[in-house]
């Protein structure tokens, strides 16, 4: 339906670009897309949010070098929307301090508490980190987005997901199995292009004949062009 090529060294850009183009090719407003782990991105999530698709994408594990160091992650920490604060293990508030920063294009606030009231703290030991400074949270202005999205993934994301994996990989598999496609014979954007457009037409023609058979898809293309608008040529005199 839609392709693109990119020199880009992650797809964290790329999904609401690649959601926006494929509602202009479908003529829709809305649409549904699952993507890999490698898409996740709140600044995408709230792009593609403002686009008008619902999004599926797995959510890295960010808290697994802390987890792994037996601290406290940001997912022991519960949000108070109401006061706008966040709450410790040990009851503890952190409250907002200074003004939001940014990162990645992403605004966020920094949530701590003074250092002088963990001193006496039993979780201490496992809540700041080694360098000895305060426990801080920081709380990205796409924070609902992506809170929004973990539910969606909670409730459907392991359906989604495996539904990706049997309509996306298809198409990689065939062509690198059956076209023996697994580089580009090309150099250079405009001809890379062209020839990844080639590999999708052939991919979807064999797609069509399968589906079709040779015959119905005959007919459709001949149905097409007799629905085509006749074109006047006008030859003007030199």
């Amino acid at each position: 339906m839609h392709h693109e090529v990119t020199n880009a060294g992650d797809d964290q850009n790329q999904l609401s670009r690649q959601c926006r183009q494929s509602m202009e090719v479908l003529g829709v407003e809305n649409l549904t897309a699952v993507a890999d782990a490698g898409d996740y991105s709140e600044a995408e999530l709230a792009a593609c949010d403002a686009a008008g698709a619902t999004v599926y994408v797995p959510i890295p594990d960010k808290h697994k070098a802390v987890t792994g160091q037996g601290r406290l992650s940001g997912k022991d920490f519960q949000y108070d929307q109401t006061n706008d604060v966040y709450l410790c293990p040990a009851g503890e508030v952190l409250s907002a301090c200074g003004q939001p920063q940014q990162k990645n294009g992403i605004r966020r606030t920094r949530y701590s508490r003074p250092a002088s009231q963990c001193h006496n703290c039993p979780l201490k030991a496992v809540c700041w980190p080694e360098s000895g400074t305060p426990r801080s949270l920081y709380r990205s202005e796409h924070a609902e987005l992506a809170d929004a999205h973990q539910q969606r993934m909670a409730d459907q994301g392991s359906a989604r997901m495996r539904q990706r994996a049997g309509l996306v990989e298809h198409p990689f598999g065939i062509l690198k199995r059956w076209f023996g496609w697994d580089h580009f014979l090309v150099r250079g954007f405009k001809k890379v292009r062209g020839e990844m457009s080639l590999m999708v037409l052939g991919y979807n023609l064999i797609r069509v004949v399968n589906r079709l058979g040779v015959g119905a898809f005959r007919e459709s293309c001949a149905r097409r062009q007799q629905a085509r608008p006749v074109q006047a040529v006008v030859q003007l005199a030199g």
